[in-house]
């Protein structure tokens, strides 16, 4: 080509050839394309720069052009002197065009209503596909279309891909007039520079202004609930149609009878039955949708009950019409029909006046989103105050243009007159809820009751596991007098250990591992530290390894014998799922999950040597269940490779862990360690029971909850179980001094005190110990609440303001989850404890939690008389267990989790937030309050994903917080699962047909990695023709005492 060519030309030529470039770069004028470039790269397009200029060191040059297409490329460039760069490699340039980002309200709430001073939320949920850079609520008066105000959202917020925000907007700062209307609409804009952000609005909607309005946002619910009532008045009707239909075929059948003539309406009789069926598929299809929401999930079972009872018989009846001949035997068949269809209609007419008493009891549950809304500004008002009343204590000198202004007298007292006043509005308005409903408080009771007792089933076990670590303490003092007594030989009933094919009881702690915090304010445990002092030890032999050597051996051995444990339990289920539970494979395999679990509580209470042995059985029933697995007859779904494997494998490792874990249990300084971890992990789990006892007994101890019994009776306990902390305090020191003996008493002391506190009398096997259901818990009728004194900070304190309530609306406390209403009341109690903050008559002090207000460890906390409560008082040598950072309460030092944290920590500061701040205690309040809605089936007004109000996942949000320690996912995992298959069917699998069981077991095996829950849940949903129980709320997986 001609040098003399202008690239520019050539390039606006070539460009309409090709989509592709090749972009040239040279240091001269004239555009050269080197011999080799030539018919290598036809239809490229040539850009030249020219020319390109050097950088200060005459060595290295850029250039920037702008990416306007996607396409391969080269850099070439020339020197003066005709050097080039010829094996420059291809490059390939890919560009992503930035999309405007997404927004959209997260609700459905069109058009709402609210009152002038109302305080409403509004969802919005954005996405972008690089990063967002603005969300916005703006707010404007209809029609003049006037901008009253722009919400904007935080900065540190911005950035992300997606994002959800919930707008509070209050209503009141606007002075609006009863009908009169504002318009809201979002705005997000992403970081797009060139030429300027992308930026997306939603639709705008509509907010009329009405002074008796119902919370804002229920006007969706409301209309979905008409749905729901109009879905039964049709099935109702549709009933009595088809009554009234079959009553008229009976009149002719008897005529018939009568004047003895042919009968020849039969045809008639099948298109009743085919709408008969029709009718009970609604039923069942509206009966799916109460089962899903937790306020309509009792209407499920009697619906389904009416379609199973009386409707499908009916249709059934009604199809046998034209096969009878006998006209009075046809007669008695439709009578029969009637007799269905007039026990389905009084059934469907009861069904609808619960329905009716429901939507009413939502509707007065959703006056929590206000409440929510109203607490949380009151959070947010109060926290500016606590900022603006302590930067009076910082030095004027430190003071930045930055800081807070310190008040003066006058505007401190009526800024913390008008917190007082709003707080005392927003106590009075809960209170005055919980009074209309006392359902709720006969719940929340209920919910309490349930805690206490599994609170105590837990001390039951802890004393159990505590019997046995004496035990092994005893038999080491037998050694190291050099006796030689039998181990089984002098053990008391009460501590000899359990049948490994016991099964432990539900709702109380796995042996290897704490249970879960159950309060949402527990103090969190403390954990144990990375070393064991040598001093804390006897000499060891000189082949054994070192002191440190042995705590970590120990730790390791703990956690993978929790790992196969777990895994042996899901073995065992798999098994289960695929040919039953009477199978000979499953039976197999359920004994070797029994042997690894009772290894596992063997090695956690201080007896390695005899989890060796447990251990070594497990390995057996490992390997006999792979055999009957690879031998599973076609009937059972023939041989499964995959568990067989499984089995194998992990047997391997627990004969491999048991090799290690009888060399622990041959050293005396291996067998020391064991139960010296054992109590300190047994330690932990019993500082965590003696916390949330007291904080059980707080919550008796005040309204609206205040049951004195049930508050003496969590005192009590929580005193004997601090009583056996102290004991096992004694018992580790004993283990340091080399006293076995001496430690063995002291663990028995320990034991006898918790099974004081789990009320089980002397030598009382713990496994005996239940967990009633949540509906059991709920059975007790208890006190209906005091109603409230209006305006009185005191509102909800004990012994105050006693009058007699209501009486309860139909139905009882059965309609609500008790968990949510157990929220709502201590919400109601914690506000009251806030207003005695607020009140404080310490000007420029810390607005600060009381000592010992809400704290598992603080100090004494006064009662409504002034006096202290015994749950606090037990509580004031707490703080004494408590050592400085790295050490245990007595000193020593013991293995703690890779992040240096107690287990519980993390996740009790993510909940609680400081907690020495009324405006923390507020916005706690306030989550307490979005979190029942949540439990009550209602949209909570917080951020997210837009979907419609649904059956809250408690489990799941329990199980979240759960997984940074091992075994967590696993362990709600396998929980979930054992729930199902005892909820679900006894239906023997072997009865399925062949393409049911083919499916399930083609499926199955195409997942090897054992995670079968959400399979087996479809197909025994799919042969249960039960209605699935209600299942008690599980206990939090139990955490692992050592790090993974």
């Amino acid at each position: 080509e001609s040098a003399n060519d202008t690239a520019a030309a050539k390039a606006a030529k070539i460009e309409e050839d090709s989509p592709e470039a090749l972009y040239l770069k040279t240091a001269e004028a004239a555009l050269v394309i080197p011999e080799h470039l030539r018919g290598k790269f036809p239809g490229w397009i040539i850009r030249a720069i020219d020319p390109l200029p050097l950088d200060a060191d005459q060595k290295s040059a850029q250039i920037a052009f702008q990416a306007d297409r996607p396409g391969r490329f080269i850099l070439y460039a020339v020197d003066e002197f005709g050097l080039d760069n010829p094996k420059e490699p291809i490059r390939s340039l890919d560009l992503r065009i930035d999309q405007p980002p997404t927004v959209e309200f997260a609700d459905n709430n069109e058009q709402g209503t609210a009152r002038p001073d109302e305080i409403i939320s509004v969802p919005v949920y954005t996405t972008d596909d690089v990063g967002l850079a603005a969300l916005e609520l703006q707010i404007k008066n209809f029609p003049e279309g006037k901008v009253l105000k722009t919400i904007p959202v935080e900065a540190s917020k911005l950035g992300t891909q997606e994002l959800g925000e919930a707008f509070q907007v209050s209503l009141a700062e606007f002075g609006l007039l009863p009908n009169e209307v504002i318009t809201l609409r979002a705005r997000a804009a992403d970081e797009r520079q060139i030429p300027g952000p992308n930026e997306t609005w939603t639709s705008e909607r509509m907010v009329r202004i009405h002074q008796d309005s119902l919370p804002y946002g229920f006007e969706e619910i409301a209309k979905e609930r008409e749905e729901w009532k109009n879905q039964l008045e049709h099935l109702r009707n549709e009933v009595i149609t088809t009554r009234a239909e079959v009553q008229e075929l009976q009149k002719t059948v008897d005529k018939a009878a009568t004047d003895s003539k042919p009968f020849e309406q039969d045809t008639q009789a099948t298109p009743l039955a085919d709408t008969q069926r029709e009718i009970a598929d609604k039923g069942e299809k509206l009966a799916a949708t109460f089962a899903n929401h937790p306020l309509f999930e009792k209407l499920a079972a009697p619906l389904k009950q009416v379609v199973a009872d009386d409707i499908l018989p009916a249709a059934e009846k009604t199809s046998q019409v034209p096969t009878t001949t006998d006209l009075p035997a046809k007669s008695d068949v439709l009578k029969q029909v009637v007799t269905h269809l007039n026990a389905a209609e009084n059934s469907l007419l009861t069904i609808q006046t619960r329905h009716e008493q429901l939507s009413l009891l939502e509707r007065d549950l959703f006056e929590l989103q206000r409440l929510a809304n109203r607490t949380e500004k009151l959070a947010e008002e109060t926290e500016q105050f606590e900022e603006r009343r302590d930067a009076a204590e910082i030095p004027e000198a430190e003071r930045t243009p930055d800081s807070p202004t310190p008040f003066s007298a006058d505007e401190e007292k009526q800024q913390q007159e008008m917190l007082l006043s709003q707080h005392e509005k927003l106590t009075q308005d809960l209170d005055q809820l919980i009074y209309k409903r006392p359902e709720l408080v006969s719940a929340a009771q209920g919910a309490l009751i349930g805690r206490l007792q599994n609170l105590l089933d837990q001390a039951g076990a802890l004393a159990g596991q505590e019997d046995q670590l004496s035990v092994a303490l005893t038999r080491e003092a037998q050694r190291s007098a050099g006796k030689s007594t039998n181990p089984a030989e002098g053990t008391p009933p009460a501590a000899t250990e359990p049948d490994s094919t016991t099964p432990v009881a539900e709702g109380t702690p796995s042996p290897a591992a704490p249970a879960e915090t159950t309060l949402d304010n527990a103090q969190p445990a403390q954990a144990p530290s990375t070393e064991t002092p040598a001093t804390d030890m006897p000499p060891a032999d000189s082949a054994e390894p070192t002191s440190p050597q042995i705590v970590e051996s120990v730790s390791k051995a703990i956690e993978e014998q929790q790992r196969i444990a777990l895994a042996a339990r899901e073995l065992a289920l798999n098994s289960e799922a695929q040919s039953g539970k009477e199978s000979a494979a499953t039976k197999a395999a359920q004994l070797f999950a029994d042997q690894a679990q009772s290894a596992l509580q063997q090695l956690t209470t201080g007896s390695p040597d005899t989890a060796a042995e447990s251990g070594q059985s497990a390995v057996q029933r490992g390997d006999e269940a792979a055999e009957l697995l690879r031998k599973q007859p076609k009937s059972l779904g023939g041989p499964n490779e995959e568990l067989a494997a499984s089995s194998e494998k992990l047997a391997a490792r627990q004969a491999e862990l048991s090799t290690k874990v009888s060399e622990i249990g041959k050293s005396s300084t291996g067998r020391r360690e064991t139960q010296q971890q054992a109590q300190q992990q047994l330690q932990k789990e019993t500082e965590r029971l003696t916390n949330e006892l007291a904080q059980v007994a707080e919550s008796f101890g005040m309204q609206p909850l205040q049951q004195d019994t049930k508050a003496q009776e969590a005192q009590e306990s929580g005193t004997s179980a601090h009583r056996a902390q102290e004991a096992m305090l004694a018992t580790k020191q004993s283990l340091r001094d080399n006293n076995p003996q001496l430690a063995a008493e002291r663990a028995s002391d320990a034991a006898m005190a918790l099974r004081e506190a789990g009320k089980l009398p002397a030598g009382k096997d713990s496994s005996e110990q239940g967990t009633p259901t949540p509906d059991q818990a709920s059975s007790t009728t208890p006190p209906a609440p005091a109603k409230p004194e209006a305006g009185t900070p005191e509102s909800g304190k004990a012994g105050e303001g006693q009058a007699e309530p209501p009486p309860p609306s139909p139905g009882g406390n059965s309609s609500v989850p008790p968990e949510g209403a157990l929220n709502v009341a201590q919400a109601a109690q914690q506000l009251n404890k806030i207003g005695k903050k607020l009140a404080q008559s310490n000007a420029h002090g810390t607005t600060g939690q009381k000592p010992g207000e809400g704290q598992p460890n603080g100090e004494p906390q006064e009662s409504a008389d002034g006096e202290k409560t015994k749950s606090d008082s037990q509580r004031e040598g707490e703080s004494s267990q408590s050592a400085k950072a790295g050490e245990n309460a007595d000193g020593s030092s013991e293995v703690k989790p890779d992040d240096g944290k107690s287990p519980d920590s993390s996740r009790q500061q993510g909940k609680n937030g400081s907690g020495d701040k009324a405006s923390d205690q507020l916005k706690q309040t306030a989550a307490n309050m979005r979190k029942a809605m949540s439990q009550f089936g209602l949209p909570n007004g917080e951020p997210g994903k837009p979907s419609s109000a649904g059956k809250s996942d408690s489990n799941e949000e329990s199980q979240a917080t759960n997984q940074s320690d091992f075994g967590n996912a696993d362990e709600a995992r396998i929980v979930e699962l054992e729930n199902h298959l005892k909820g679900l069917t006894t239906r023997n699998w072997g009865e399925l047909p062949g393409s049911l069981k083919t499916e399930i077991l083609q499926a199955t095996r195409k997942r090897p990695d054992g995670d079968y829950s959400q399979l087996i849940r479809r197909y025994f949903d799919e042969i249960s023709r039960s209605q699935q129980p209600e299942l008690p709320g599980s206990p939090a997986p139990a955490e692992s005492g050592t790090a993974p």
